[in-house]
């Protein structure tokens, strides 16, 4: 989840951070023994250096890893926010979390396989509460991504057409626009839709939402 939001939406690597037990290398091989290590859930914490702006969602399918227990309680000591994700009634990350979310989805197809019922579920809690915060933040519009980082030539490609499904500009018009933008839509958009020069957009955008800008209500 975290790792699609910096191409999808454009927002910084550093704005949302995955911390999973066992690190990088346990998305390729099975570390099962680093969930049981609770004061290794907190030193990551305190590695992220948490502020109390931060927000810390702490997902287990249990609702009872040591790992995001100790992540949680520590999180909640350095003063963040917490959101604590389970499959369970009434589990210990719901006790430590400021805001329990708990996912009752039943028996699993496979006995103990918590990577299917669970594991989807939560999976698209997090899509949507991902979507959601993007769109507050004003990185989508009417349903376009149009924070997308266009990195290879098919990105490139659907930025060309959000970009035109939004302005109505010519297809010609709107890589002249994109090129002079550096291929990001929000600016491209903003330059055919408005007087506003490229320059002057990177700068409204600092400061307001895509929408603003257009002058449309949120």
């Amino acid at each position: 989840e975290a790792s699609e939001i910096p191409p999808t939406f454009g927002l910084s690597p550093d704005r949302v951070k995955a911390v999973i037990a066992g690190g990088v290398e346990a998305i390729y091989s099975s570390f099962e023994a680093a969930e049981d290590n609770r004061a290794r859930g907190a030193s990551e914490m305190e590695a992220l250096k948490l502020r109390t702006t931060d927000l810390v969602i702490g997902v287990a399918a249990s609702g009872a890893t040591p790992f995001v227990l100790g992540a949680l309680e520590k999180a909640k000591k350095m003063g963040a926010s917490t959101l604590g994700v389970s499959c369970n009634n009434d589990t210990p990350v719901s006790e430590r979390a400021d805001v329990p979310i708990e996912i009752v989805v039943g028996p699993e197809v496979v006995a103990g396989s918590t990577r299917m019922r669970a594991g989807t579920a939560q999976k698209m809690l997090l899509n949507m509460m991902t979507t959601a915060a993007m769109m507050k933040l004003g990185l989508v519009y009417d349903g376009y991504m149009v924070g997308v980082q266009a990195t290879n030539i098919k990105l490139k490609e659907r930025s060309v057409r959000i970009v035109s499904e939004i302005t109505g500009a010519s297809i010609e018009a709107v890589e002249i626009a994109l090129e002079v933008a550096k291929w990001d839509a929000r600016v491209a958009s903003i330059v055919l839709l408005t007087k506003h020069t490229p320059e002057e957009t990177e700068e409204l955008l600092k400061t307001s939402t895509f929408r603003e800008i257009l002058g449309e209500d949120e």
